[in-house]
């Protein structure tokens, strides 16, 4: 029996699959172990940029087509007497297909980085670092008005977003 393939790209549905909300963007996921923790990225604390990631030969990242403004990225922060709380949450809705159900079947609580895109300013960021990454922890699927999967992604990293830069030579 041939092997079922769980970790693939979800693509677009239409507008009328999702009450008229336009899916276009992209958010490139990155299973953690498809990167390779050799060759770590070059990151700038003091602006707050990194190369890309480095991944395994052979290994690739997938695309999740994502509803227009339903990307939410969120850090909330505090300090206790003796320790710090942070929690980090990257949320995104993304149509309800085969590809995205074989996904929260096989993937919750697997551990990825991710990288979007805003869509005013084309600059890309990564969600989650070395050893910090982000955890698909939990999805609510909807087929009432529209079929949809929302995916939420954490981490409770003192690590915030960074923007990626092209690696210089």
């Amino acid at each position: 029996m041939p092997q079922v393939q769980t970790f693939v790209d979800i693509p677009a549905v239409t507008d009328r699959d999702t009450a008229g909300k336009r899916i276009y963007q992209d958010v490139e996921v990155i299973r953690e172990d498809d990167v390779d923790y050799s060759k770590p990225p070059t990151i700038d604390e003091n602006v707050m940029t990194t190369t890309p990631l480095a991944m395994k030969e052979s290994a690739t990242s997938k695309v999740f087509k994502s509803i227009v403004d339903t990307q939410e990225d969120q850090s909330t922060g505090q300090k206790g007497d003796i320790t710090s709380t942070v929690n980090n949450e990257f949320t995104m809705v993304v149509g309800d297909t085969v590809e995205s159900r074989k996904l929260v079947e096989n993937h919750v609580g697997d551990r990825f980085f991710l990288v979007h895109t805003d869509k005013y300013t084309k600059k890309k960021y990564l969600h989650g670092r070395l050893y910090f990454p982000m955890v698909l922890s939990d999805f609510t699927r909807s087929a009432k008005e529209s079929k949809f999967i929302e995916l939420h992604f954490k981490n409770e990293s003192f690590f915030q977003p960074l923007e990626v830069i092209a690696a210089t030579e």
